[in-house]
């Protein structure tokens, strides 16, 4: 069962955090990846089919675990840069919906360049009226 976890730090210190759960995503995430592809490889190399498939899924439920955790942490700079140009363009976040944040993050992977750029060009159609 997922769950949700969240804690509070100062705007600023959003990338110091996503780098710290990068750093320990490396630390601890990745390596038991490679272990699971070193034992695949193994058992391939000892003709045991069936028991390299179970470590191949095992893998890639790692895998989609680490996966979950980029989005996590795309949608979390996704909302750091999208506040921070609000912030820029004087936009009042507090008239925002603040009760929802749900709301704003995206359900699927995201291109941030085109996010991004959307929102460069909103705030270029705005300055310009």
């Amino acid at each position: 069962m997922k769950v949700t976890i969240s804690y509070q730090c100062e705007f600023e210190d959003v990338p110091k955090h996503i780098r710290d759960l990068l750093r320990n995503l490396q630390e601890s995430d990745m390596p038991a990846v490679k272990r699971e592809i070193a034992g695949i490889e193994h058992r391939l190399g000892d003709g045991n089919i069936n028991e390299a498939l179970m470590w191949l899924d095992t893998a890639r439920l790692k895998l989609a675990n680490i996966d979950q955790k980029l989005l996590d942490y795309g949608g979390v700079l996704l909302g750091f840069v999208k506040t921070d140009a609000d912030l820029k363009m004087g936009v009042d976040l507090e008239a925002q919906n603040v009760d929802n944040p749900e709301e704003t993050m995206p359900e699927e992977p995201f291109d941030i360049k085109e996010i991004i750029n959307d929102k460069i060009s909103a705030s270029n159609s705005s300055e310009s009226e």
